[in-house]
């Protein structure tokens, strides 16, 4: 935990949040489900400042996006009855993979983007349906531009929403993933979502987690699939090239080697079930 935290605030606005937050000389931080900041070891943080009073806890249709608010929790996001039709629920089947039911309920889906880790299950899902995240002062950012710019980058922004586009939630999925228990951080994991018409695959999105420090998508398979009919060959040669463009590291987890034996067999279980038609 912060050792040093001295002051703790609940603002009723998001005004009075981002003005404490940006105070000169009190290193302050904004705290959503608090999971991350369990482990955090950071002794010049000195305040903390809890969003959980700002309504940004909702699950709804807008007209263009799906809205997920940023306080929402991973236990709600499983168990929604409005995600269960998004992408064959794709995004409930990642959260419910997120460690356990304890965990679930105070995590939340914004801590877990800014946060995120090299295979954050949730992340990974909303790679794969083209997320974006709106900030509290209205600038708009694609989940995967974001996650380039470092969990420090990450940190400054103050954002209030994720934002799903309409047009991908009708889209088949498939979300599967290898751990030590399947209560612990994936070792390596895999979402696709992909549109399936006429015998050809019309769009589709790749992404996976627990190849590089953080959650990627994988455009080198995504552009050799686009427009084939997802024969066998068709995913083999995708898999196969793909794996030559990612440089997993190595921890005491799984090695490097391991984790890219991995992303192939992960994909293909994932891209055919799509092709099958089953979800999951």
């Amino acid at each position: 935990m912060l050792p040093n935290v001295s002051e703790y605030y609940k603002p009723a606005t998001m005004q009075e949040a981002l003005r404490l937050l940006r105070r000169r000389g009190v290193p302050t931080v904004p705290l959503a489900g608090g999971t991350h900041l369990l482990t955090r070891r950071d002794p010049g943080v000195q305040a903390l400042v809890d969003l959980s009073g700002l309504g940004l806890n909702y699950i709804r249709q807008g007209a263009d996006n799906l809205e997920i608010g940023a306080m929402t929790t991973l236990q709600s996001l499983a168990t929604s009855p409005v995600l269960t039709d998004v992408a064959g629920g794709l995004l409930a089947t990642a959260a419910h993979c997120t460690a356990t039911r304890t965990i679930r309920n105070m995590a939340t889906i914004g801590g877990s983007v800014v946060s995120s880790g090299p295979a954050t299950d949730i992340v990974v899902a909303l790679l794969v349906l083209d997320a974006s995240i709106r900030t509290a002062t209205g600038k708009r950012f694609r989940l995967h531009d974001y996650l380039q710019n470092g969990r420090l980058q990450r940190q400054r922004h103050v954002f209030v929403e994720v934002q799903v586009p309409l047009t991908t939630v009708t889209w088949r999925s498939a979300f599967c993933r290898v751990a030590r228990l399947p209560s612990d951080e994936a070792i390596v994991n895999v979402a696709v979502a992909l549109r399936y018409e006429n015998g050809l695959c019309q769009d589709v999105h790749l992404a996976a987690g627990g190849v590089g420090t953080v959650p990627v998508r994988l455009p080198v398979a995504e552009g050799l699939l686009l427009g084939t009919p997802l024969t066998q060959a068709d995913i083999e040669r995708a898999i196969s090239l793909q794996q030559n463009t990612v440089e997993p590291l190595s921890d005491i987890h799984g090695s490097a080697e391991y984790r890219r034996a991995m992303l192939a067999v992960l994909l293909r279980r994932a891209v055919q079930q799509c092709v099958d038609g089953r979800q999951g």
